[in-house]
């Protein structure tokens, strides 16, 4: 995501006078960017059409979905899939409209998040101080949300969770229902116990003086938080969610074995396939030189990053908010231009690695592939798609700027820092999944080769009259 969608969130928020609204259940909707920040932070890509008031988010190895649809024809708006992977159970949930943004983020965050063990997903309920019973059942203390964990039955082999948001607490006639959740047998229990964490939470939520509430029962109370105080809440949680999700990708792509094995070609290896890998010498060579440049960016964006966090380090406070803000943005602009300088070397190349990395996975074996590869391709195709359009927006801006305003000039700076900064997150999903096309590449050289084709009859020499030998 970019600084400019944190500059729209900013912008509405840091216009309202936040009230604190409790309890959370009635709280309402707020704002829906508390879980698309917060996922596209951690590198999920938006697959739907941006012109649709529907927003579908797929996670980066395409395992996790996430709809968006404010024009559902049914009562709920999010829905979240996961699809089987390995000896894990695909699973499904659902949220109705007036679910609040913050506690459907607290499930969101622990998705993205390392997972962590959660024993008991009660816990959090029976702490906030809601009634428990040993039928697996919940009530909030004014008796308008209610939580059931329903048993086993012939059709489910394990209890799902179902919690209801209802306008009244009389159990003989509780009134129409405001907000749903439905959470299937196999969903995770920590991702369960984060919901019902988030739900239960005593702390209120912050909703402006004319946002909408779930219920007339909802208390409002002028917060002792400023409206930037908010904004800046949020930033922060956003960037301590990229930073943990770079962090994790950059771990998982790192080279299982030899770091510069992919650089070794076994002696003698034919191309992958005579039919789709029939690529002429000079090609060949331009696609090892591309390569290089590659393996180039990733080591010199290593760098960069490291100086990056080093800078961080001593000029930020525990919560990463930066000690002289005007030199943490000469130094980001910085880090921005190098990155930008750095991938310029192999940006000509870039769908052509893009497009023979993705016909090699066609024909590996299963054992030499990992999931991830198809997912971090995409995320890849799609960051150069943003690039293309960055630059294209660019050369727009640059031909509008004043006369006079050329390079070195004060407002051509300015206009270029801010192009770079746009840039930033997609070369950085270059630097943390680039590394993908060399595994791709060196596996497709461990790959067994086909058996060759029949060789042809030998040719007849024009001189002698005798059958040449085959090379």
């Amino acid at each position: 995501m970019s600084e400019r969608q944190l500059d729209a969130f900013a912008d509405k928020h840091a216009g309202q006078i936040p009230f604190d609204t409790s309890p959370r259940h009635l709280a309402g909707p707020g704002d829906a960017r508390h879980v698309t920040h917060g996922l596209a932070a951690a590198g999920w890509a938006t697959v739907s059409d941006p012109l649709s008031a529907e927003i579908v988010m797929a996670s980066p190895d395409h395992r996790y979905r996430l709809q968006f649809d404010p024009q559902s024809a049914t009562s709920a708006w999010w829905r979240l899939r996961a699809a089987p992977g390995g000896n894990d159970h695909g699973w499904y949930a659902e949220f109705g409209e007036l679910v609040p943004a913050e506690v459907l983020a607290g499930l969101t965050d622990a998705l993205i998040a390392p997972s962590s063990p959660q024993s008991d997903p009660w816990q959090p309920v029976t702490s906030a101080g809601w009634q428990h019973d040993d039928a697996g059942t919940a009530l909030s203390p004014d008796s308008l949300c209610r939580i059931e964990h329903r048993p086993m039955s012939e059709f489910h082999e394990r209890p799902s969770w179902h919690i209801e948001v209802r306008t009244s607490s009389d159990e003989s006639f509780p009134g129409p229902r405001i907000w749903h959740a439905y959470l299937d047998e196999h969903v995770p229990d920590h991702l369960v116990g984060a919901f019902l964490g988030a739900l239960a939470n005593l702390r209120p939520l912050q909703r402006g003086m004319f946002d909408r509430t779930a219920h007339h029962r909802a208390v409002q109370e002028p917060s002792p938080l400023r409206p930037q105080q908010v904004v800046d809440a949020h930033t922060a949680r956003v960037k301590t969610i990229r930073a943990q999700a770079r962090a994790v990708r950059r771990q998982q792509t790192a080279p299982r074995d030899n770091p510069g094995a992919h650089h070794r070609r076994p002696a003698g290896r034919p191309p992958l396939t005579s039919k789709d890998a029939s690529i002429s010498r000079t090609t060949t060579h331009g696609r090892r030189a591309s390569l290089r440049r590659l393996n180039r960016y990733l080591r010199h964006s290593e760098r960069i990053l490291a100086s990056w966090d080093a800078f961080t380090a001593f000029n930020t406070d525990l919560d990463g908010w930066p000690f002289d803000e005007d030199a943490y943005g000469r130094r980001a602009a910085v880090r921005d231009a190098d990155t930008a300088a750095a991938f310029a070397g192999i940006r000509p190349g870039a769908r052509q690695l893009l497009a023979t990395a993705r016909l090699q996975l066609q024909h590996l074996p299963a054992h030499l592939t990992r999931d991830s590869w198809p997912g971090q391709l995409t995320i890849l195709e799609e960051a150069l798609s943003h690039l293309d359009t960055l630059d294209a927006q660019w050369r727009q801006t640059r031909a509008q700027l004043p006369e006079g305003a050329g390079p070195g000039s004060e407002t051509y700076v300015d206009a270029l820092d801010e192009h770079h900064a746009e840039c930033w997150s997609y070369l950085d999903d270059w630097a943390c999944h680039g590394r993908v096309i060399l595994d791709i590449q060196a596996a497709a050289r461990r790959a067994p080769s086909r058996p060759k084709h029949p060789q042809l009859p030998a040719l007849t020499s024009r001189r002698s009259g005798h059958g040449a030998r085959g090379r």
